[in-house]
């Protein structure tokens, strides 16, 4: 019954229409509360379920009993299958490590996000900005020769602005420790210098590491130290 039922879906009006759409490895949806948009990769679940009961059937020697039309988006979802999951994975770390960016940290990993939405804007045959794309750039479908290729680079791409993203979080983790700290030392030059330079250390790593765009954060670490500084100095002053 329910191979009688695939064959009629699939050769129904709307997988006709829907057959373009069908060759995108991913769709950008609206998803959320917020009504976001959000990079999902193009491929229903569904279809893994079809092809492995079409693989256990010809195993159990009825092949002969298997629509044609069946059968070939079987073998179609066989072979994307590896690459969905591969692309999936890769969506999903993207999605939670962009969660942990705030604005002012933004600027800081822009090349990598850079990178990572021209990877995805090869998929739609447009620049990251939505425009048409200028030149011969790829134009990546889940039938090109260069399927693999791309999945591969995009799943680097992710995999090294979660690396980046990371190391910047532990920075701003020891920022967060050392303005603490700097409420509570004792008043004396040396242990107020000591924060400072601490400080002035993890700001230093950061550019030997080739952080972007890095005074702007800079400049926000500058002003939490001030106001810092003005409580103890008010405290001093009252006490």
């Amino acid at each position: 019954a329910w191979v009688s039922e695939w064959e009629r879906d699939l050769s129904s009006d709307a997988a006709t229409v829907n057959a373009r759409l069908n060759s995108y490895p991913i769709l950008i949806v609206r998803e959320g509360p917020n009504g976001a948009f959000v990079a999902k990769v193009n491929f229903d679940e569904k279809n893994e379920f079809l092809f492995r009961e079409i693989r256990h059937l010809k195993w159990l020697g009825y092949e002969r009993d298997i629509p044609r039309t069946l059968s070939l988006v079987s073998e179609e979802s066989l072979a994307r299958y590896p690459h969905a999951m591969a692309l999936k994975t890769a969506l999903r770390s993207y999605a939670v490590i962009r969660e942990l960016i705030t604005p002012e940290l933004e600027p800081l990993v822009m090349p990598q996000l850079r990178a990572i939405r021209e990877s995805v804007a090869e998929a739609f045959d447009v620049s990251p900005d939505g425009g048409k794309r200028a030149g011969s750039g790829r134009r990546i479908r889940w039938e090109t020769k260069e399927m693999a290729e791309w999945v591969a680079g995009l799943t680097e791409l992710v995999s090294r602005f979660e690396e980046r993203v990371e190391t910047l979080l532990r920075a701003c983790d020891k920022v967060d420790i050392a303005l603490d700290l700097l409420g509570k030392v004792n008043y004396n030059g040396a242990n107020f210098l000591n924060v400072v330079q601490s400080v002035q250390k993890i700001v230093d790593e950061l550019s030997l590491a080739g952080y972007m765009d890095l005074s702007m954060w800079v400049d926000v670490v500058d002003d939490r130290m001030g106001v810092v500084l003005g409580k103890r100095l008010q405290g001093a002053l009252q006490a």
